[in-house]
């Protein structure tokens, strides 16, 4: 049977195609070696998420801002952008090119990868799919706890929207999106890994002109989590440390991870 945890927390990408190969071939193995009521319940999921898709496209459809090209682009090799776009001609599996053919084929698929990646982080988080429990150590601080997905839209459109990530050790990610013009940002963990009881994540707004500010506490988890920020303005990173449960009133630790925006 397969290990539900990884097939949960990838079904939504395998139904967006935002999979690198051999985690959508995984997928496609796993969920064909579930009984046929775990493989029913696999595919509504699936169609859930198509149809969830298909009324966000149609509710957000506003064009992309073009720093979400330059982002992808960015992230790619300079082949990549710069490779001609044309029809690879049809060959055996088994022939050789000719020496004045380019074989675009590992291009078009990081491409497409890369594309789908971002697109569908995007997606899952203005759907309310990526946002986790979060919570704050009081109430007069910067964090919106509901509307995340409403602000991640604003900041989207906005013209100065800014996407920066950090790495967490090896698996985990932490990416901030944010607008000056907006006063906005919002902070996406991705796979924090667990820490010792009595102790959780907790996020700051870091300036030169003032001490950290706490914008909420987010748990070790294998999945996805999300938070909006508001009056970003005057900070330049956010930072993550590991404090007591329930939070610090500053800093007593030093960052895991800080995102500069």
């Amino acid at each position: 049977m397969a290990e539900h945890s990884w097939l949960d927390e990838h079904i939504e990408l395998y139904a967006l195609g935002a999979l690198e190969i051999d985690e959508f071939e995984r997928v496609e193995r796993e969920i064909a070696a579930e009984p046929v009521a775990e493989r029913q319940r696999y595919r509504r999921e699936i169609s859930r998420t198509h149809d969830a898709l298909a009324s966000l496209s149609a509710e957000y459809a506003t064009p992309p801002p073009p720093q979400i090209r330059q982002l992808v682009l960015a992230d790619l090799p300079p082949a990549a952008e710069s490779a001609p776009d044309v029809d690879r001609p049809q060959h055996g599996p088994d022939s050789v090119l000719p020496a004045n053919v380019v074989d675009l084929t590992a291009r078009r698929r990081r491409l497409s990868i890369a594309v789908g990646a971002v697109a569908a982080a995007l997606i899952l988080i203005i759907g309310g799919v990526l946002v986790g429990r979060v919570t704050a150590p009081d109430d007069t601080g910067p964090v919106a706890r509901d509307g995340v997905s409403q602000q991640m839209s604003q900041v989207l459109a906005a013209p100065d929207m800014q996407l920066q990530q950090a790495a967490v050790g090896d698996d985990a990610s932490v990416t901030v999106v944010a607008s000056r013009e907006e006063d906005l940002a919002v902070v996406m963990a991705d796979g924090l890994p667990a820490v010792p009881a009595g102790q959780t994540y907790q996020m700051w707004l870091i300036g030169d002109g003032h001490d950290p500010v706490s914008v909420g506490l987010m748990q070790g988890s294998p999945g996805r989590q999300a938070i909006a920020i508001n009056d970003v303005a005057g900070s330049d990173k956010v930072g993550v440390t590991v404090e007591p449960e329930g939070g610090s009133p500053q800093p007593t630790t030093s960052p895991v991870v800080a995102v500069e925006f």
